[in-house]
């Protein structure tokens, strides 16, 4: 499992010297931006419009395939599931699961439909990065949000669609998404609504969720 950086337990004055180095000033950015991301979690969970039982929000989205716009939702259908699957190729978390979560799509791709919504990096190369991780730096163009999610498909494929959060990461901010987050709406109505990631991403879940709405069909 990729471990998070561990920060140096530096004086002022150290610090000072280290923001005169290339490798110092990364390193003394990383703290930074580290404090930045936590403090910015906690500020989506507490700001975050959706709920479970309450209206699904729907913002503009942008398809991968064809890069056009859409909403969130144009891909559910009346009385059947729709699975949103948030998350990054930087969250570590979030890859070693996608394998499990394309198995998912094609164990219940009768009775439940999914997409994928490729959000902000979670810890990208130039912000709160891992060690030993997959390179991304923060996306500053939707070329390069694209592009990651190229990225994230050829080291991971997975049979659905797959959607861009904007850059004003309208999605991200209403989910709560980021890093990593799995939510099941139905009729326009959220039914489940996984915590927050890592800890709280558990596609396991979903397929408990799934496995139960299914017997109830038949």
């Amino acid at each position: 499992m990729v471990l998070a950086r561990q920060d140096p337990l530096l004086s002022q004055n150290s610090k000072d010297r280290l923001l005169t180095t290339i490798d110092g000033s990364l390193e003394f950015a990383n703290a930074r931006e580290k404090s930045k991301a936590i403090w910015e979690g906690t500020m989506r969970e507490v700001n975050m419009v959706a709920e479970m039982g309450g209206q699904a929000p729907n913002p503009v989205m942008l398809r991968h395939q064809g890069r056009t716009q859409c909403h969130l939702l144009s891909g559910a259908n009346p009385g059947k599931p729709l699975v949103i699957n948030f998350g990054s190729s930087t969250c570590p978390v979030f890859m070693a699961n996608l394998e499990k979560f394309r198995e998912l799509t094609e164990e219940f791709c009768e009775v439940a439909d999914f997409v994928l919504v490729y959000t902000a990096e979670a810890h990208p190369s130039d912000g709160w990065a891992l060690r030993d991780n997959i390179k991304v730096a923060k996306h500053r163009t939707l070329d390069e949000r694209y592009l990651a999610a190229q990225k994230m498909l050829k080291l991971e494929p997975v049979k659905c669609p797959v959607m861009l959060d904007r850059l004003d990461d309208e999605a991200n901010k209403a989910y709560g998404a980021l890093p990593e987050r799995l939510y099941i709406i139905l009729d326009g109505v959220i039914v489940y609504m996984g915590q927050q990631g890592p800890v709280g991403y558990k596609v396991s879940e979903v397929e408990f969720w799934l496995d139960d709405y299914r017997s109830q069909l038949s």
